[in-house]
């Protein structure tokens, strides 16, 4: 399977630490260099608030490590939610999107969530995920990159 493009994306609000936030994604993902991969785009919030978008771009090695690390480290109820849920994280062309919960990332903990996460994005040439096999799995998937 080749990936066309992999990221990482997130919201930096002024009262977070965005170092501490970069550190914790370098340390839990082995990702190398994170600064010569990033992307930050400078916004105002509701009530003209600094907020940063920021985007990590990713090699096909980076992300595969990150999809390993996440299968070692995701809790069971996540695990159970990806396994029997796959279809709202695959899209139709096969493209794989996660989100996780940006606080517990801080912990060292890896925890799926909706809001203030942690985006993790995957384009690939998975053209239907009927490809992934009877094993219809994020983990499968991920072996499968």
């Amino acid at each position: 399977m080749n990936i066309l493009k992999s990221k990482i994306s997130f919201i930096v609000h002024a009262t977070e630490n965005e170092k501490k936030i970069y550190f914790m994604l370098q340390e839990m993902f082995s990702i190398e260099n994170i600064e010569n991969k990033t992307k930050i785009n400078k916004l105002n919030g509701h009530y003209q608030n600094p907020i940063k978008h920021v985007e990590i771009k990713l090699s096909d090695k980076e992300i595969k490590n990150i999809l390993e690390k996440i299968e070692k480290k995701i809790n069971i109820e996540d695990r159970e939610t990806l396994e029997s849920n796959l279809e709202e994280y695959i899209d139709k062309k096969g493209n794989l999107y996660l989100r996780l919960d940006k606080q517990a990332i801080c912990l060292g903990k890896i925890v799926l969530c909706q809001y203030d996460a942690i985006r993790i994005y995957v384009e690939n040439n998975i053209k239907n995920k009927k490809l992934l096999g009877d094993e219809n799995s994020l983990f499968r998937y991920s072996r499968n990159i």
